[in-house]
């Protein structure tokens, strides 16, 4: 694993006539329909403020981003071209989507591969703020709050999106914000859009895109998501048990059966040089522990609370959850602990459900 990676929430409509189990408010969406006495969306201010600081964070980190992409490329003025001409070495030589993506603007545009880069992390971290943004104005505890707590929840959000930029810095790939994005997009069709036909083309086209991304993110994301609903059932999703399970089998095997190709037909010769397959006896040093559970603290909070009433979330999340597990102990295996920005993807998933959890245990202890 290791490298050395709106709509409007007017438009959220929810599955009237499902059973909740008794316990803590759901935290998610496909639950009874909220009050008509409730606003079903965010404020003209909310939706203003939050678009700005978006804007501003993205816009910031890109710059950052961008700098720090500079420097590689001065430093390592061959790194892309030596991908291009498939003389990497494993497994970056098998991520090869956007460095293909940046050689056509290149070739078109006459866009530097820095730019290009940069211009990709704007596009895609800011895709994916405002589908998770979404995500959170669509969830019943949301949508159920007050307008004060509305605001403390969404200002959370915002503060781990931040902080989660400031760790995407190091040890920086061109693909860690296409993943979040498509980890982002994945979770939106799964908890927001009602349309049938969108959720599986959608869901399709993501994981075959990502295949020449970042294969290991969309096969464990499905695979997570095909392990809750053969175990759990399919209540809080848009679609039936068998369809979401035919499609998140299909979305697995695509992504691996590209993986597989690049392997061993297109980039046969590709090795891991020194670094070593397998990095959990390494991952045990001080050096590799200290920035992952400083980065992890946000996720590691949200899942003791979240796994506390797990039976009290609904699917999309739950899967998110399960899948975000999955890969946080392939990361443990075969990755190196402080390379956290490849575990960045589902981090900022995972901030819609940290949002409300925080806001739910200010408001108890009030």
């Amino acid at each position: 694993m290791s490298d050395s990676q709106t709509r409007p929430a007017s438009t959220v409509a929810f599955v009237p006539g499902i059973e909740m189990e008794p316990g803590p408010a759901p935290l998610v969406h496909a639950s009874p329909a909220a009050p008509a006495s409730q606003p079903l969306s965010l404020s003209l201010g909310m939706l203003t403020a939050s678009l700005w600081v978006i804007f501003v964070l993205v816009a910031s980190y890109t710059f950052l981003d961008y700098w720090a992409y500079s420097v590689d490329y001065h430093q390592h003025p061959e790194t892309y071209d030596q991908f291009l001409r498939g003389e990497g070495t494993a497994p970056a030589q098998y991520r090869i989507g956007l460095i293909f993506a940046a050689r056509l603007l290149h070739t078109v545009a006459h866009l530097a591969y820095r730019h290009a880069f940069a211009l990709f992390d704007f596009l895609f971290a800011m895709l994916a703020a405002l589908l998770l943004r979404s995500v959170l104005a669509g969830t019943q505890a949301f949508r159920a709050a007050s307008s004060i707590s509305r605001w403390m929840r969404l200002s959370v959000m915002l503060g781990l999106l931040s902080f989660y930029f400031s760790w995407s810095l190091w040890y920086q790939r061109p693909e860690t914000m296409a993943c979040a994005f498509f980890v982002a997009a994945s979770l939106y069709l799964l908890a927001v859009s009602r349309s049938r036909v969108l959720l599986l083309a959608g869901l399709v086209l993501l994981s075959a895109w990502q295949g020449f991304v970042r294969a290991d993110v969309a096969i464990l994301f499905h695979f997570g998501l095909f392990a809750y609903i053969l175990l759990r059932g399919s209540k809080g999703f848009f679609a039936p048990r068998a369809v979401l399970l035919a499609t998140s089998f299909l979305c697995c095997a695509i992504p691996a059966a590209i993986l597989w190709v690049l392997m061993h037909k297109v980039f046969p010769h590709a090795t891991y040089g020194d670094t070593k397959v397998f990095q959990l006896i390494l991952n045990l040093s001080p050096s590799q522990l200290v920035p992952f559970l400083l980065f992890l603290a946000p996720a590691l909070y949200t899942s003791r609370r979240a796994l506390a009433r797990f039976s009290s979330l609904e699917g999309p999340q739950a899967a998110l959850l399960l899948s975000a597990g999955m890969y946080l102990c392939s990361w443990a295996l075969v990755g190196r602990l402080q390379e956290v920005r490849i575990f960045v993807p589902f981090a900022m998933a995972l901030m819609p459900l940290s949002a409300n959890l925080v806001a739910e245990q200010v408001e108890n202890a009030s």
